[in-house]
């Protein structure tokens, strides 16, 4: 192993320490501060619907950019052919979830789910454009910039969260805490 690829193997292994500490630290503050000004009813909504997020997350994921980052001559084309399978697939996750989400309202017998599935799912086809990008920095063992994004778009998102539960929008400052966190580690990924 080359003296270079050792220093940024180290440094990767740094910065993703960097990440995990820091992201912890401010999603923690948020958390708290968000569970003071929520209601575990506010919570409950969330926590019904994240199992269909998570489903979908990982079904859109599917390990292409695993794969990605492990492949030793990947191109342009392997980035561009694994942007667009996570884009599709993240399309027709959402899609199925705007479709079922009357019938999920109605099985739980709480209405607002379905309005708020049809927005928290934005997060699925948001996550599934920088993916790739993701993908990109981890390869090239770039952990330093991933660290910065994770980091400000922990505090940014935890901001419009608690700002939105403090003039009294409930459930829909947890849902748009989710989704303007993927809009914003989209604007940074992209910068």
């Amino acid at each position: 192993m080359s003296a270079t690829l050792k220093q940024k193997a180290l440094w990767g292994v740094f910065w993703s320490f960097v990440e995990r500490a820091g992201t912890m630290s401010v999603t923690f503050v948020v958390t708290v501060a968000l569970a003071r000004l929520l209601s575990p009813a506010d919570y409950g909504v969330i926590g019904m619907l994240s199992v269909f997020i998570c489903i979908s997350q990982a079904l859109v994921e599917c390990g292409f950019s695993s794969a990605l980052i492990q492949k030793k001559d990947r191109n342009e084309t392997d980035y561009s052919t694994v942007f667009w399978c996570n884009f599709g697939i993240s399309l027709i996750c959402y899609a199925i979830l705007w479709l079922c989400s009357g019938w999920i309202a109605n099985f739980y017998k709480m209405t607002i789910l379905q309005s708020v599935l049809k927005v928290f799912g934005i997060s699925i086809i948001i996550g599934a454009i920088y993916a790739v990008q993701i993908a990109r920095l981890s390869a090239s063992l770039d952990f330093k910039t991933q660290a910065k994004v994770s980091f400000v778009r922990s505090v940014l998102s935890g901001l419009i969260g608690i700002t939105l539960a403090c003039l009294g929008y409930g459930v829909w400052a947890l849902v748009w805490q989710t989704v303007s966190s993927n809009i914003i580690a989209l604007l940074l990924y992209m910068i």
